[in-house]
């Protein structure tokens, strides 16, 4: 008896992450030259990267909201 086993490609897409666009509150610059951040997310403070083309639109002010979005 010849018993053959078919793998099936998974063609399933990535899933997005499910912090994509929820807020996070500004807490201090880390390093504000490299994007380098700390912000506030679920209770805990987290480093973050601003992105570049966003960095000149953050006031950095403590208390900002800003939205995860990688």
């Amino acid at each position: 008896m010849w018993v053959n086993r078919v793998r099936r490609v998974s063609s399933a897409q990535k899933m997005k992450s499910l912090d994509v666009g929820q807020p996070v509150i500004f807490d201090h610059w880390v390093d504000r030259a490299s994007g380098q951040s700390r912000v506030k997310y679920r209770d805990a403070l987290w480093d973050a990267s601003v992105a570049a083309d966003a960095a000149g639109e953050i006031r950095g002010e403590p208390g900002e909201t800003l939205y995860v979005a990688a």
